[in-house]
């Protein structure tokens, strides 16, 4: 646990995470390819109760800024619990840790326990794993939305706007 840290990362958390392609979005829903990708490098979240959407913002903007092939095409939001439960071979595959930062205070990152070797037969296992259980983690039916959207509502509330277009999301929450 980072110095930084508002406490270890608990299974009933929301964590948020930019979705900087369009590669991983179908129809306004994340693909499931956003985790396979990052099987080996993990996928940088924030803890919605430690974050404010102001806050989210401009670390979103700046990662794109950064980055002239990323966009921010909208948000996601998963279940800690939901991430946590996806095995392989009866063992957790995906592991959710607390890296607070100095500057972001809400930092966590999602990554793979366990890797296995690319080509290998565990490998096919684990992605197809990814393809199945991955949904079932994401909030809002796996919906890519913007980060008003997110901050305004929780898991039980329905009806939210499913964006996937990068100029629907402006600093400060803004939706088109």
């Amino acid at each position: 646990m980072s110095e930084f840290s508002p406490g270890p990362v608990k299974d009933d958390e929301t964590l948020l995470s930019v979705v900087t392609s369009k590669n991983f979005i179908s129809n306004g829903y994340i693909e499931p390819t956003l985790f396979e990708s990052r099987m080996s490098n993990g996928i940088s979240t924030d803890r919605k109760n430690y974050t404010t959407l102001t806050d989210y913002d401009m670390r979103a903007e700046k990662l794109v800024e950064e980055n002239p092939k990323k966009s921010n095409y909208g948000s996601i939001a998963l279940l800690v619990g939901g991430i946590r439960k996806i095995n392989l071979e009866g063992q957790r595959a995906i592991a959710v840790y607390d890296t607070a930062l100095r500057e972001n205070r809400s930092h966590a990152e999602i990554a793979c326990t366990e890797v296995p070797p690319a080509g290998t037969q565990s490998r096919k296992k684990l992605r197809a794993s990814l393809r199945r259980k991955v949904l079932d983690a994401t909030l809002h039916g796996g919906r890519v939305l913007s980060s008003s959207a997110l901050f305004g509502c929780d898991a039980a509330t329905s009806g939210t706007t499913t964006i996937g277009d990068p100029s629907a999301n402006k600093v400060g929450g803004d939706q088109i």
